[in-house]
């Protein structure tokens, strides 16, 4: 993923110890515009049609870095 989208710095794939089941994917972009070109392309429409028949929800958290300013 990351060679694929210059603005991707970071890509991760967790899962809990307490629920091996339940897997969260920690992403860090380099803007808000490097996210949203993320969520358009190919690659993301494939992942949702893929990853539907496993995902019993989805939540997004965005987040920041608590010393930006």
């Amino acid at each position: 993923m990351i060679a694929n989208e210059p603005g991707c710095k970071a890509f991760n794939i967790l899962t809990t110890d307490e629920d091996p089941n339940r897997v969260l994917l920690y992403e860090v972009y380099a803007d808000a515009a490097a996210f949203d070109a993320h969520g358009k392309t190919p690659d993301m429409a494939n992942y949702r049609v893929e990853t539907e028949p496993m995902a019993a929800s989805r939540v997004r958290h965005l987040c920041g870095f608590a010393n930006e300013g």
